[in-house]
């Protein structure tokens, strides 16, 4: 992580993080890597002037399979957050870490919410999307005490 501090510090020096593929592959980096730190991620992220969608599903994938508690709803967060913004629209690769992230986290309304979007975009046969509705309906039926309405 060190290394990319580095290159994170020189891409702010020199106004190479406005453009969205460099900040994009420093958010990559600090976000999937085997090295993967979420915080620093977080903050790439909240600095970047637009982020493409490749940077929102980076990190809305990225919280998705984290192990921390609150990271798969933030991911969630994150997806609305994306959708309220106008500015970019979700694609075939936003909705399966979606999805997972409802799963994980027991939210089957808004799961159902999620596919109905993944329909109206056009994403219904998608195999990724399809295996974590997989994934949220088998949730239910094997734990469904977790999944009761409050």
């Amino acid at each position: 992580m060190r290394d990319l501090h580095q290159v994170h510090a020189l891409f702010l020096k020199t106004g190479q993080m406005h453009d969205p593929l460099a900040a994009a592959e420093i958010l990559k980096f600090c976000s999937l890597s085997s090295q993967r730190d979420l915080q620093y991620a977080r903050k790439v992220f909240r600095h970047m002037r637009e982020p493409n969608c490749f940077s929102w599903n980076t990190l809305i994938r990225a919280l998705s399979e984290s192990d921390e508690k609150d990271d798969p709803f933030e991911a969630f967060l994150l997806f609305f957050q994306m959708l309220c913004s106008g500015i970019v629209l979700p694609n075939k690769f936003t909705f399966p870490s979606v999805l997972k992230a409802c799963a994980t986290t027991g939210q089957l309304l808004e799961g159902e919410q999620v596919h109905a979007l993944a329909v109206k975009f056009g994403f219904e046969k998608d195999e990724f999307v399809a295996s974590n509705l997989v994934r949220i309906f088998s949730c239910v039926l094997l734990c469904p005490m977790s999944f009761t309405p409050t």
